[in-house]
């Protein structure tokens, strides 16, 4: 919001601006007087700005003229991880990678596009891959991928998940970086780096296996890593789709007097 003209009776009348829906949110200030407050940018997911005006029985001033100009509200830091990669044992395919929404709200990819970019044996990472349409909402996935990935999820009963058809090229010694709307939200292995044949760690290898994000990791990882059991599963050899398609399970807890007991995990039970 930017105020054209402001002139509320000094000291008795006043505007006080909250970032966000209600009064809950951080107040920008209380004005009074003539002098033009802002401009104010709302902050909050919500995209909104509240106004309180607060004003005595007697005098009245002309008050304020502003222009208010709506954009879409700003997206958490992170809003999509990578939550599978495949990559093949045998061939050329498949390979794909599943993408989680982890930021609570829905993504409209034509207002934030998605760029995947892969960087080739510890070159220079550039753009390979662009949606900019379709919806993702909480909580789901997005699957990119060779045909056969498409194929299986038809097969499998998931026809409906967002898919998106590429023919990836990566091996296990090639980086990837997703971004939303030109901003990094995960890094995959270690760009401007190659490792070799691939980057392993505890039986979790980036080439020949189809690998799956680790319970309870909710956020990217913008710098990358040398390590990729830090944050992933060994699932099965790379021909193996087990999973894709098919969102994270997110933790839940039940509490008790004495303990907390983690009910449901990625099918574990732990107490």
């Amino acid at each position: 919001v930017t105020f054209n003209t402001f002139d509320l009776e000094d000291g008795y009348d006043f505007l006080t601006i909250y970032d966000g829906v209600g009064t809950a949110g951080t107040s920008f200030g209380t004005f009074t007087g003539t002098t033009i407050p802002g401009p104010f940018t709302s902050t909050d997911i919500s995209g909104s700005l509240t106004f309180v005006f607060t004003s005595d029985v007697s005098v009245n001033d002309i008050g304020w003229d502003a222009t208010i100009t709506c954009s879409p509200p700003p997206l958490p830091a992170s809003p999509i991880i990578i939550s599978q990669y495949i990559e093949t044992n045998s061939g050329s395919t498949p390979k794909g990678i599943e993408l989680w929404n982890v930021s609570g709200v829905s993504i409209d990819f034509s207002v934030y596009p998605l760029t995947i970019l892969q960087g080739t044996n510890g070159v220079t990472p550039s753009l390979v891959v662009t949606v900019n349409t379709g919806v993702i909402a909480p909580n789901e996935v997005l699957v990119i991928g060779t045909s056969d990935v498409g194929a299986y999820l038809t097969t499998n009963g998931l026809a409906s998940v967002l898919y998106q058809s590429y023919t990836f090229t990566f091996n296990g010694d090639d980086a990837l970086i997703v971004m939303i709307d030109g901003d990094t939200s995960d890094v995959f292995g270690e760009p401007g780096v190659d490792p070799g044949i691939s980057w392993s760690g505890n039986g979790v290898n980036t080439a020949n296996q189809n690998i799956s994000l680790k319970a309870g990791i909710l956020t990217g990882n913008v710098n990358g890593w040398s390590d990729p059991s830090i944050r992933f599963n060994n699932i099965g050899v790379g021909t193996v789709l087990t999973n894709i398609g098919i969102p994270p399970v997110l933790c839940s807890l039940a509490s008790s007097t004495s303990t907390d007991t983690q009910v449901s995990c990625d099918s574990l039970s732990w107490i």
